[in-house]
């Protein structure tokens, strides 16, 4: 299978596992946003429902696991195995550098009994609702920063040079909204500190088959686990427990997806389908 082919069956797989997941958790009454007063009745249909999505990723994810190389037919408890330790092998010193930033932001939000567990001299509570509100932000943004960022890298003449204003046009336009949304010019900073993963997965040098498929699924997984720190949390971006939550969930996932490379799992299997030690 080609790397845009595997990278857009395993975005298929993660969307329908997400969903399979808030169905079962909203029918169980594990998410307030999502209560009803017919609870026997969401049961009853969201269940069904849930199984088939599960089963219609768990499906896909077999196919992609065939074409990794890995020999479908092992116990389950071997392949697992086989999986954890593959996903143990992941980190590298760059992944490891990237997850930094995410881990110091996630610590900022975490709450205690009396205060904050970690919190820098100068960080307030306003703005780390406002650094959740700018990372939203970001993830609307990053589809047309990465579209223009890629005209301006890989085109000539002109186009790279329309491209390239294109894209310092559309980036000021967000650091623009970011200080808004601040009220200073501290939001563009958060902006730009926001970034630092990004462009650290941006910079790396790969065959041109796989930037894309690799910041599609980086995308994907953070609008997935944004909408998951939401509905989890149930917050409005508030001074509240909740907005905390919320970032602590987010960040913390973003930290576990830098350190072990996960949205370039799709792209590892693309390329071990001949080399199968090499995943």
């Amino acid at each position: 299978m080609t790397p845009w082919k595997i990278t857009t069956q395993s975005m298929i797989s993660v969307t329908l596992f997400w969903f399979a997941g808030l169905l079962t958790f909203a029918s169980l009454g594990l998410l307030p946003i999502m209560e009803t007063d017919t609870p026997v009745l969401a049961f009853c249909v969201s269940i069904p429902f849930a199984a088939v999505m599960a089963g219609v990723a768990l499906s896909i994810c077999r196919e992609i696991i065939q074409a990794s190389g890995i020999p479908m037919e092992q116990a389950k408890g071997r392949l697992l195995l086989k999986l954890t330790t593959l996903l143990l092998d992941r980190p590298t010193w760059r992944s490891l550098f990237a997850s930094i930033s995410p881990v110091i932001l996630a610590l900022q939000y975490w709450e205690t009994d009396t205060s904050f567990l970690l919190k820098f001299p100068g960080v307030t509570e306003v703005m780390l609702i406002d650094t959740m509100r700018i990372e939203f932000l970001l993830i609307h943004g990053f589809p047309f920063l990465i579209f223009w960022a890629l005209i301006a890298a890989n085109r000539l003449g002109a186009i790279r040079i329309a491209g390239a204003l294109i894209f310092i046009l559309v980036a000021g336009f967000y650091a623009g909204a970011a200080s808004n949304v601040a009220g200073s010019y501290q939001g563009a900073l958060i902006f730009l500190y926001l970034l630092i993963p990004d462009l650290i997965s941006y910079t790396r040098s790969d065959p041109d088959e796989y930037v894309r498929p690799r910041l599609a699924m980086r995308w994907a997984l953070q609008f997935f686990a944004m909408l998951t720190a939401l509905v989890v949390s149930n917050t409005e971006f508030l001074q509240n427990s909740a907005s905390f939550q919320a970032g602590l969930l987010f960040f913390s996932w973003i930290a576990l997806m830098e350190l072990f490379r996960l949205a370039d799992i799709p792209l590892d299997i693309a390329g071990a389908q001949n080399t199968p030690s090499a995943i």
